[in-house]
């Protein structure tokens, strides 16, 4: 039976995530169709240092839950990163979200959100970029690497 401390540690992380079991994104503006994810990867483009919290959602089921801290760079035109990778290698409808710590707001989207629609994308590597200004933004690199 897990101790009070860690049930209460565990909701909390839940909660400051804001998942609670919704779906990230409004599914009334777009449409997600299933894709085999390759990996998440975070950039950092500013000089000092950020935490961020990141989430994934796997046809409704938050897969990934984290906090972490990335280190700044010295050259803005190469970012320091982060991957999430080690994904199921069958296809899925995922959502993907990305809030800095120091903000309110988080950045949700899809693959579809990232224009991959397209026949024959069927692989997608979801990257997060903290730019400058602290101004966030995603694209999707494809076609995944190796596949």
């Amino acid at each position: 039976m897990p101790c009070r401390r860690s049930l209460l540690a565990s909701m909390a992380s839940a909660a400051a995530l804001g998942l609670g079991g919704c779906s990230f994104v409004d599914d009334s503006n777009s449409s997600t169709r299933p894709v085999t994810l390759d990996a998440v990867d975070v950039l950092n483009r500013r000089s000092t240092t950020r935490s961020y919290q990141i989430a994934v959602q796997r046809d409704d089921r938050t897969v990934l839950a984290r906090s972490r801290t990335i280190d700044g760079t010295d050259n803005s035109s190469q970012p320091t990163g982060q991957m999430f990778e080690d994904w199921p290698d069958e296809r899925a409808e995922y959502e993907f979200a990305l809030k800095i710590d120091s903000e309110e707001v988080w950045l949700r989207t899809t693959p579809s959100a990232l224009n991959v629609r397209e026949e024959g994308a069927d692989c997608v590597r979801a990257v997060f970029v903290i730019n400058l200004g602290g101004r966030l933004t995603a694209h999707a690199r494809r076609p995944c690497a190796g596949l």
